[in-house]
């Protein structure tokens, strides 16, 4: 009898074994997804915000719902600076933002808003999923990120409350900056003052006056409603805005490295279809603009060089102040920017 328990027993534990390898070999003990929570300072519908969300259904797609995003926009999670700090201390998985952001964590990052740098699109995007981004982007590991790509918020144009038409326009007037010391470097060679404020107050400091003119892109200057409050609308096309994808360096350093290859590969592949709509809005925010009854001005070919020529004495000023690797940074980057034309 206790020969037949035995051998019921033995059966029994073989049995078990068998299951417990067949459910381990068809993934039925499914490990917990991984979540991530993407936050962004901009409105739902944006380009920005709509390539996040695009990120979060292929993502989920490609690694078979091992990794799952929720995407925050308007801010919801705090201002970008409190997003990046919150990625640090590793309560915030991922963000979005302008590179112009990153100055208060890395200065070098921010070579990358030197106005005339890009001559095109498709040259930023040659450049910035190249060599010399993967280089720039582990600056970003000196304050615990990690870069995982880099997109663009498009081309910035002027806004003002006064005309536009060569840098000596903006002499004794104060513009709006993001934190960047490369921006307010920019909007000092053209005798301005630059003031940096934060993006939620920029309504507001336009509408009292605090500052009478700021540079955006097109569909953001409708988004944020600033045309509103600022009559001239100056197409510059003086810089594309740089933005960085980053997240927290210790909770990184712990995914798949096939996790990390794809989710790395989506963002780049996202990067121009953002740009596609980035233009359709631009488009649609100008016929605002005109219905409004703001004044659009598009620089000349003339007018637009003597912007340009501003620019090469700000780089240098810019590699002067900052030292260390900056100056290679940036010959790197317009060798990379000439190969890739």
């Amino acid at each position: 009898m206790k020969k037949n328990a035995s051998l019921f027993t033995r059966n029994i534990l073989f049995v078990g074994v068998v299951v417990f390898l067949f459910v381990l070999s068809t993934g039925s003990f499914a490990a917990e997804p991984i979540k991530v929570k993407i936050g962004l300072s901009n409105d739902p519908g944006s380009p920005r915000v709509r390539g996040a969300e695009l990120f979060a259904k292929l993502i989920k797609e490609r690694t078979n719902g091992q990794v799952e995003v929720k995407v925050y926009p308007s801010s919801q999670l705090g201002a970008t600076r409190a997003m990046f700090e919150q990625i640090q201390m590793g309560s915030l998985e991922c963000t979005l933002a302008p590179t112009s952001y990153f100055g208060a964590f890395s200065k070098m990052i921010t070579v990358l808003d030197l106005p005339f740098l890009f001559p095109d699109i498709k040259t930023y995007y040659k450049v910035m999923t190249g060599p010399f981004a993967d280089e720039i982007g582990q600056e970003t590991q000196k304050a615990k990120m990690e870069a995982l790509a880099f997109w663009t918020a498009g081309w910035k144009q002027f806004t003002s409350n006064f005309p536009i038409r060569s840098p000596g326009d903006f002499k004794g007037h104060r513009v709006r900056v993001m934190p960047s010391p490369v921006l307010m470097e920019q909007y000092k060679s053209y005798g301005a003052t630059p003031v940096p404020i934060d993006l939620g107050e920029l309504y507001n400091a336009l509408q009292l006056g605090t500052v009478d003119a700021q540079e955006n892109m097109l569909y953001r200057i409708q988004e944020m409603k600033y045309f509103e409050v600022q009559k001239y609308i100056t197409i510059s096309n003086h810089a594309l805005m740089p933005e960085i994808i980053v997240v927290g360096k210790m909770w990184w350093d712990k995914l798949p490295q096939d996790i990390q290859k794809k989710m790395i590969m989506t963002f780049r592949e996202i990067a121009p279809e953002e740009f596609k709509w980035i233009d359709e809005d631009d488009a649609k925010a100008l016929k605002v603009f005109e219905k409004h009854g703001n004044v659009i001005y598009k620089l000349t070919p003339a007018e637009w060089k003597e912007f340009q020529k501003l620019a090469p004495p700000v780089w240098d000023k810019v590699v002067s102040q900052f030292g260390g690797k900056t100056g290679d940074y940036l010959n790197k980057l317009k060798a990379a920017i000439a190969a890739a034309q």
